[in-house]
């Protein structure tokens, strides 16, 4: 029983492994570098192109592509056709693709993921220069080549070093917080430095004293002045006591006491 369900699962297995590698074998296949949609070339320059663009993106691990086509597409929305076109098919995250559009007869080199370090804004320039006598001799087959060529040429001289528009714009897109970071980073944490020693330091400064700095000295700073003075005694009683001469004695026969309530001081 143990036995059956064990072969069960290594065949379920098997089959799942032969159908996503056959996925990924017609997918491979049918990502072609050449998609000449406008007819530009004849079959044996298309060979020739395939080969050559097959040969340069597995050197580079880009997709070194080419796309011609009759969209008519207006200049100022070809970047984000092309883009949005690339992004849709099967090709690598790393690549550049030349567009010719016949229809409109504008043309445009677009990078992706890491070709875009390679081709700085001074080397879009240059390649941009480096085509031009080929279109504007209609020479489609000459400027592909040269296409190729000047990316390879690119990829063997490594990094571009100049400034590089497509990197920021995507760098601010895709992640603008490490962007930040990167461009603005060290700024930041030499802004964060400082404030953080100048609070450490003022906050240090104050404990020094152990709060003698801000005690209030009440002795030196109170006056008495008293402008009245009465002395009140509560429940004082006077005795008076009258001593008398002996003759006073025999003449009255006897002695008299008497008490009074008073006061001493002003009233």
């Amino acid at each position: 029983m143990i036995m059956n369900y064990t072969k069960r699962i290594s065949a379920f297995l098997c089959a799942f492994l032969l159908i996503v590698c056959s996925g990924i074998c017609v997918s491979a296949e049918s990502k072609s570098k050449l998609i000449d949609d406008a007819g530009l070339f004849t079959s044996s320059e298309q060979t020739e192109i395939e080969a050559r663009l097959e040969e340069v993106s597995d050197k580079t691990g880009w997709d070194v592509i080419v796309y011609t086509n009759f969209n008519g597409v207006k200049s100022d929305e070809m970047e984000d056709y092309c883009n949005s076109y690339y992004d849709k098919q099967s090709f690598s995250k790393d690549g550049v693709m030349f567009v010719i559009d016949r229809s409109s007869d504008n043309r445009i080199i677009i990078t992706k993921g890491k070709a875009m370090y390679y081709f700085d804004d001074d080397r879009m320039d240059d390649i941009k220069s480096e085509l031009r006598p080929y279109i504007s001799s209609q020479d489609w087959y000459g400027a592909v080549f040269k296409y190729i060529e000047v990316s390879e040429r690119y990829f063997d001289s490594g990094e571009g070093t100049g400034e590089n528009t497509n990197v920021v714009i995507n760098e601010k897109k895709d992640n603008p917080f490490l962007y930040a970071l990167k461009h603005y980073g060290i700024i930041a944490g030499a802004i964060g430095l400082v404030t953080a020693t100048i609070t450490v330091i003022v906050v240090a400064h104050r404990y020094k004293h152990n709060g003698k700095q801000g005690t209030y000295d009440l002795k030196s700073n109170s006056v008495t002045n008293l402008t009245v003075s009465n002395d009140i005694f509560l429940n004082k009683t006077v005795t008076v006591t009258v001593d008398r001469d002996d003759d006073d004695r025999d003449s009255s026969g006897g002695s008299s006491n008497s008490s009074s309530h008073g006061s001493s001081g002003t009233f």
